[in-house]
């Protein structure tokens, strides 16, 4: 994740369009998809610690957002708006649903509208070290798992978190250079969105399998009806 996170090195972009956002976001190989109508527009900000990638973009249109998400890296998204307008791999997002990608899957969401969205990329290690202090569980996978707020209020809490965070990068970047004061915004950060999720849990085989067997019916049942 080094190469990626360049400590105390900000960003803060307009963009006018879809080749404009792939230049800027040139290293997570995004490929963007247009869902609604209009020329898009948006904007792009972000601040970088050794370990994480604090981000904000608006982007003033509907579209699907592909890409790759590095080795050791886990990026979790962080919506400013609408949930029911979002889609994640495919899958409807709930509200209290956090979207969190990794290197096996890669980035993959979309929105039907306008959507201001967080993206916290972080080292795997440093997440699953901050989890397993916080949760009584195995933080191991911790992608792989459904991530959810503990309250209708949190996400509010957590942007306005993010938001604060995200000013005091700008303005005091040289800051997140130094070794101590960078650990300690990475990790203040991460403990504050970390308490506002609900302690994930594995699936139990059975249910999983349950799952599994609903989706594969379901998609035969659609399949003879065509």
């Amino acid at each position: 994740t080094q190469e990626l996170f360049t400590a105390g090195s900000t960003m803060r972009f307009r963009l006018d369009s879809y080749d404009h956002l792939r230049e800027v976001a040139s290293h997570w190989q995004l490929e963007p998809t247009q869902l609604s109508p209009g020329r898009y527009t948006g904007t792009l900000e972000a601040v970088h610690s050794e370990k994480i990638q604090l981000a904000l973009a608006h982007h003033g249109c509907g579209s699907r957002m592909e890409g790759i998400v590095p080795r050791g890296t886990i990026v979790l998204c962080v919506a400013m708006s609408s949930f029911g307008s979002m889609q994640f791999r495919g899958s409807c997002v709930g509200e209290r649903d956090l979207l969190a990608h990794d290197s096996a899957h890669g980035l993959d969401f979309s929105f039907a509208g306008p959507l201001r969205v967080f993206s916290l990329a972080v080292s795997k290690n440093l997440l699953e070290s901050r989890a397993g202090r916080l949760w009584q569980c195995d933080p191991g996978n911790l992608s792989s798992r459904r991530l959810c707020y503990a309250d209708p209020q949190s996400p509010e809490r957590v942007c306005k978190m993010l938001e604060k965070r995200l000013s005091q990068g700008r303005r005091l970047p040289q800051s997140l250079v130094v070794p101590q004061a960078a650990e300690s915004f990475e990790n203040a950060m991460l403990d504050a969105l970390l308490s506002e999720l609900s302690e994930p849990r594995r699936p139990e085989p059975s249910l999983a399998r349950r799952r599994i067997a609903h989706r594969a019916a379901a998609i035969l049942h659609q399949r003879c009806r065509e």
